[in-house]
């Protein structure tokens, strides 16, 4: 046999999966399903003007970096928090969750990635499974965020 067979790739209910998208696709979604938005921005903009009628949201603001440097916010313990606390409460009610960073690629990859892990969901960039050895997201972003979910303690 040349080829091996394969079985059909899994179907996910929109509620088992989390995607993480660019700010732009999000300020343009339009949920039709109870959906909860992680909307991530840099500290020197404004929070985007939404369009879609969602949920809730959780308005997040820190840089996009993994290491302190002058006038950085960087994403800590607190916002890992509200994080976690934000996810349980629309995981619970079964909504779909979306993340966006400015480009959709580092932080709400991150984000997105830690959540996966966390409730045993499917990750998404936008419409497309995120292969396994993805490498773009933001490491302190995703290290702080899995210390919390899990109750990792600092040692």
């Amino acid at each position: 046999m040349l080829y091996a067979r394969h079985s059909a790739p899994r179907q996910y209910a929109a509620h088992e999966i989390i995607r993480f998208v660019p700010r732009t696709v999000a300020k343009a979604m339009k949920p039709t399903q109870p959906s909860a938005l992680i909307s991530i921005r840099d500290t020197k903009d404004a929070p985007p003007a939404l369009e879609g009628n969602w949920a809730q949201v959780l308005s997040l603001a820190f840089d996009d970096k993994d290491v302190p440097e002058p006038g950085v916010v960087l994403f800590d313990e607190a916002q890992a928090r509200q994080v976690k606390a934000f996810a349980e409460a629309a995981h619970a009610q079964g909504q779909c969750l979306v993340v966006h960073c400015f480009a959709g690629i580092s932080r709400s990859a991150a984000v997105a990635m830690a959540l996966g892990d966390y409730f045993g969901l499917a990750v998404y960039k936008e419409t497309l499974p995120c292969p396994g050895n993805y490498a773009l997201y933001n490491r302190r972003v995703f290290r702080e965020l899995l210390n919390v979910l899990h109750d990792y303690d600092d040692e």
